[in-house]
């Protein structure tokens, strides 16, 4: 794609990017952006810049992650948005968004250098320009650490295929610029650890022709691999730790059964956008026996069966679903996470999914029986299918911006999606505290407890709702219930005692 052609190209996505997400300009900071930006103190001067870097404590503050985030890349660009427009949700907005049109375009150009088919990677850059998952990772302001790795993850595939084309003389400048925005991508979020095997995958499938051996293919990935090595070291250095949590279900056996099934829920996602949801909870497998560990076993085996039956007749589909493997790897809970399944993991993968579906879109019909005839014909029906995808993406994102508005649309749309969540009912009824409406708080803490009548936090919320209604009795009790579930919890116990004190002085009996 050269001349005009590329700037009509990449004029056309980006429009289609704005268009999708311009709509968040709007949004107020929602969950988790009270913890990485609103809160977090060390983001409000770009002097404390080298300490995003060193210190495990400036990523976060508060919430269930703190001293689990080590992305100082991320960190740093909230920082300078702090520095341009200080609280105003818009800009950060702002910042997402543009991550994302230039993601979109990136992608245009690296398929493109990858295949020389300019309809292939205009339709793939549209599908994941529009695609209604991607508002977990561009319409949340914390899921800026999404949209900046890939823009470096993508600036290095591109720069590594470049190495490899007719410009002799500047093989080594790529190269090291590669490597770069490889290092680059990695400090931003940690699913940039799949690029060297993305990049030896690229070398496999599609320069195979020049005769690399494995040796070679192995040293021109290699400084790749070294990153994620040093990564990981610093993150321990840093984190003191690696993984977040102990393995889903006590082992790697049931957290393999479990993440077997999230990979299908995923597919469902990527194929049917309808319902989608900023808080999953999601059950622990504990047996291959059950139906639906088998399905979603034979699912996944019989997509990898497609990639190895089709390396040699359509390398093009096999790199795609190798590519949707490959990048889910970081997110599979090899290294275990705090979070089962998220929307947002899947703003790398879903490149996999868009470059089939491309694939699909530009090859329907080519081979039904009279084609040559009706060429003309079936070139417009392949173009209304298009055009249906991606009116259906579009209106579908513009709409589900609308949940991330504000906390209530946020959580009242998680809830709708998954009402046993007891997060979401939780921090409803903390929305619902502030805006005065007790009975309403009250009710959505009741439910979360009972849901999860281990989750100390809307025990906590309950306490802190009935002392201001000065019901001590009951508040006691509710602190009673903290301190047995977690002795630690910030403020339990010096409530407790307050409560305690104020009810022996009034004669309160518990």
């Amino acid at each position: 794609m050269t001349g005009q052609k590329t700037y009509t190209g990449i004029f056309i996505v980006a429009m289609l990017a704005l268009v999708c997400f311009a709509n968040t300009l709007g949004g107020k900071f929602v969950y988790d952006d009270e913890f990485f930006v609103v809160n977090n103190t060390a983001i409000r001067d770009l002097r404390n810049a080298p300490a995003f870097f060193t210190d495990g404590n400036t990523a976060v503050k508060g919430g269930s992650i703190e001293g689990d985030v080590y992305r100082p890349l991320t960190t740093l660009s909230y920082s300078i948005d702090y520095f341009l427009w200080k609280l105003n949700p818009a800009g950060y907005h702002l910042t997402n968004l543009l991550f994302h049109i230039m993601n979109s375009v990136l992608l245009l150009l690296v398929i493109n250098i990858l295949t020389g088919n300019l309809t292939l990677s205009l339709l793939t850059a549209l599908f994941f320009a529009a695609h209604p998952i991607q508002t977990d990772a561009i319409t949340w302001i914390s899921g800026r650490g999404n949209a900046l790795f890939l823009f470096f993850y993508l600036g290095a595939f591109y720069l590594f295929i470049r190495c490899f084309g007719q410009d002799k003389k500047n093989t080594g400048k790529l190269y090291a610029l590669s490597v770069i925005c490889g290092a680059l991508a990695m400090l931003s979020k940690e699913m940039a650890a799949t690029l060297p095997i993305i990049l030896l995958a690229y070398l496999v499938y599609f320069r195979n022709e020049q005769k690399l051996c494995w040796f070679k293919k192995l040293a021109y990935t290699m400084p790749f691999f070294m990153i994620d090595a040093l990564y990981i070291l610093a993150r321990s250095a840093v984190l003191g730790k690696v993984s977040q949590r102990a393995f889903w279900g006590g082992s790697l056996y049931t957290t393999f059964l479990t993440m077997s099934k999230v990979f299908v829920v995923y597919l469902k996602l990527l194929l049917a956008p309808l319902k989608l949801c900023g808080d999953y909870v999601y059950p622990v497998a504990e047996s291959i026996a059950e139906p639906g560990v088998l399905a979603s076993l034979a699912i996944l085996a019989l997509l990898l069966v497609a990639a190895v039956k089709t390396y040699r007749t359509n390398k093009l589909v096999s790199f795609s679903i190798a590519w949707f493997f490959i990048t889910l790897l970081p997110v599979s809970n090899i290294i275990p996470l705090k979070i089962l399944v998220a929307e947002r993991f899947l703003y790398l993968p879903s490149i996999g999914f868009c470059l089939a579906l491309a694939w699909a879109v530009t090859e329907a019909f080519r081979r039904v029986k009279g084609a040559e005839a009706n060429s003309a014909g079936l070139s417009k029906t392949r173009i209304f299918i298009a055009v249906l995808i991606l009116v259906f993406y579009s209106g579908r994102t513009i709409i589900r911006n609308n949940d991330w508005k504000d906390d209530f649309t946020f959580w009242t749309s998680v809830i709708k999606v998954c009402p046993v969540n007891p997060k979401a009912h939780n921090n409803l009824g903390t929305h619902y505290s502030d805006l005065g409406q007790q009975e309403n708080s009250e009710k959505e803490y009741r439910t979360a407890v009972q849901l999860s009548p281990n989750y100390v936090t809307p025990h906590f919320n309950l306490a802190g709702l009935y002392m201001r209604r000065q019901m001590y009795a009951e508040a006691l009790q509710e602190l009673e219930t903290v301190l047995r579930l977690r002795p630690e919890f910030p403020g339990a116990r010096q409530h407790y005692d307050e409560v305690a004190r104020y009810m022996e002085r009034k004669g309160i009996r518990p």
